[in-house]
């Protein structure tokens, strides 16, 4: 069986088998900090900025947009579902004291 037909807990548990003991000595490359380290982090970083499609003045001012829309109509939504509950709570506390005098 792979890893990949194994899934998530597979995974975690081919990790746990295969987990050096805490005692175990490490390879001092891979623990090591120093500015050849930082370095290459950093210009793997610029690679990846440049990698990245970035929304033109349009798009973003329409994402905007829908954000705006979507939060402000889930908000009406919300306000709705509150007084909703308010008049069932409310409608059930009337009925009570009609019951129970």
């Amino acid at each position: 069986m792979t890893q990949t037909e194994l899934g998530y807990r597979g995974t975690k548990a081919m990790e746990t088998k295969n987990a050096k003991p805490a005692n175990a000595q490490t390879n001092a490359a891979e623990t090591s900090f120093s500015v050849k380290n930082v370095a290459e982090f950093a210009g793997d970083v610029k690679q990846e900025i440049f990698r990245i499609t970035w929304p033109t003045w349009d798009e973003l001012k329409l994402y905007t947009q829908i954000t705006v829309a979507a939060t402000f109509l889930f908000g009406i939504g919300l306000y709705i579902t509150d007084l909703l509950i308010q008049s069932v709570l409310s409608g059930l506390g009337l009925i009570t004291r009609l019951i129970g005098g």
